[in-house]
């Protein structure tokens, strides 16, 4: 079997790798734009990247 290597670098972020989902509760001062890269390599060590961009807006307290 081999090893599978994750690094995540955003604070406060998970990967249910079995699910391929990822999770992300930005905290307070999380606002802007963030291009997140995902890589997954195949059963023949073929990689694939995906990127996404997120963008965080403030909330106003008048939309609450």
């Amino acid at each position: 079997m081999k090893r599978t290597i994750i690094y995540l670098i955003i604070v406060g972020s998970t990967m249910d790798v079995e699910r391929g989902i990822f999770y992300w509760q930005p905290g307070p001062g999380f606002v802007g734009r963030y291009r997140l890269v995902f890589i997954k390599k195949d059963s023949h060590g073929r990689a694939t990247r995906k990127d996404i961009i997120v963008e965080i807006l403030i909330q106003s307290s008048s939309s609450r």
